[in-house]
């Protein structure tokens, strides 16, 4: 297996357990005050967007040198 396929699968690992960490946070939001609750929800959501952003330019990433690959 070459260093980039490795280097994408950890990436790939490390974004999915972020993502597990996010749902367990969005978990623990819902158990707290309806207030602190919001608060947590509104900063989970920017969070989540940010990795959404990650894995699609990931993913962007790995397409173009997939392209190079064949050219």
């Amino acid at each position: 297996m070459d260093k980039s396929k490795l280097y994408r699968e950890k990436l790939q690992a490390q974004m999915d357990e972020w993502a597990a960490d996010l749902d367990k946070l969005k978990a623990k939001a819902r158990g707290q005050g309806a207030d602190a609750g919001l608060e947590i929800q509104g900063m989970l959501e920017q969070l989540e967007s940010k990795l959404r952003e990650g894995k699609a330019r990931l993913k962007a990433a790995w397409e173009a040198e997939k392209q190079e690959d064949e050219v």
